[in-house]
This record gives C-alpha cells, sequence and structure tokens, in this order.
C-alpha cells in the first residue's frame, strides 16, 4: 500500500499502462483511509463510554437533580432534604431543653433531679412524636389519592411541615424556660412546657 508521507509529484507519474497511483488518486486513497480510522475510533471510545453514561444515570435516584423539575420524585427530595435539616435542628434544641429543665441537687455526695418525672415524661413524648408524624403522615399521604409517587411526595411533604412546626414549639419552650431564674424554674417551667402538647392544650397555653 502506497503511503501518505510518500505521495509526491515527482516520483508518481500516471501513465497509460503503468499500475502506479497517480497522485490525485492515491491522494483520495490516504484522505478515505484517514476518515475510516477516526470514525473507528470514534465508535470505539462511544462503546467505551457509554456503559459509564449508563450506570451513572442508572445511579443518580437519590437527588433532585436526578428527577425533571415538577415530577413527584423532584418534589419528593427536595421535601426530604428540607426536613432531613429540620430534624436535625430539632434534636439540637430538644436536647437543649432536656438540659434546660434538668436542674440537679446534691445530696450526700449523690446528684439528683429535682423533677425526674417531668425530664423522663418530656423524653418519652418527643420519641412519641416521631412515630405520631410517621403514621399522621402516611394517612396523609395515602388520602391525597393521584399516584404512588405523589402519595409518597405528600407525605414527606407532610412531615416537613410537622417538623418545622415541633421545632417552633420548642424553641418557644426553650426562650420561655430561660426567662424564668434557674432557682425558680422547679416550680414554673411546667408552663412552658405545654407547647410541647398541642393535641391536649392551645398553643398559647
Amino acid at each position: 500500500m502506497t503511503s501518505c508521507s510518500k505521495l509526491s509529484p515527482s516520483v508518481h507519474r500516471p501513465g497509460p499502462t503503468s499500475g502506479t497511483l497517480s497522485p490525485p488518486s492515491a491522494a483520495r486513497q490516504c484522505r478515505c483511509a484517514g476518515t475510516a480510522i477516526r470514525s473507528l475510533l470514534l465508535t470505539t471510545l462511544l462503546l467505551i463510554s457509554t456503559p459509564y453514561a449508563v450506570a451513572a444515570d442508572v445511579e443518580c435516584t437519590e437527588r433532585p437533580e436526578c428527577w425533571p423539575e415538577g415530577s413527584a420524585m423532584h418534589t419528593g427530595l427536595l421535601r426530604r432534604q428540607i426536613e432531613d435539616k429540620l430534624r436535625k435542628q430539632l434534636q439540637q434544641r430538644h436536647e437543649e431543653l432536656v438540659a434546660l429543665i434538668s436542674t440537679k441537687h446534691v445530696n450526700n455526695g449523690t446528684e439528683h433531679l429535682d423533677d425526674q418525672r417531668l425530664v423522663e415524661a418530656v423524653q418519652a413524648q418527643h420519641k412519641s412524636w416521631h412515630q405520631f408524624k410517621d403514621n399522621e403522615c402516611e394517612l396523609i399521604g395515602a388520602l391525597s389519592g393521584g399516584m404512588s409517587t405523589w402519595q409518597s411526595a405528600r407525605a414527606v411533604e407532610c412531615e416537613m411541615n410537622l417538623t418545622s412546626q415541633r421545632l417552633r414549639r420548642t424553641q418557644h419552650a426553650i426562650r420561655c424556660v430561660k426567662r424564668i431564674a434557674p432557682e425558680d424554674r422547679q416550680f414554673n417551667q411546667q408552663t412552658c412546657l405545654y407547647q410541647l402538647a398541642p393535641l391536649a392544650v392551645p398553643l398559647e397555653k
């Protein structure tokens, strides 16, 4: 096969009986060979890269940007991100509140809680609230109707709203307790904690 680098008018001369390629036809042959090689390389690269692209698309399911904006999955995952942040903030505020109401005294070298029953009740109610939230919002999602993906999105939106509400109530309780002098909290802080039981008492108790 004739090499492109060796093609030169001074070396190859056309002749009626000669089998030697003329410069124009040899050049065309080189260009065709180069195009074929580039096409082969491009096809090979596409075949190699396609599985990775497909794998990336398959793996991208847990983030809102993996789904079309406005879809049930996009909406639900956005709400889940917000609810996760609110839940972490709520846990921090809950621990702060428990520390505030856990006034202690020392008797014969042993530390005791002044109102252990109250502290344990607040902790137990907070734990049961999470279960209440999950069950309540599962019902809300089911009641919303439509496709199951949209029902799940509505359930997550409900969780976000209830967690936000619980966070506000806990923050309100903390501010209320902090306004009471530490030496008086044992006898006056109970009023502040009614905010945590909205099913039993109104918000502004």
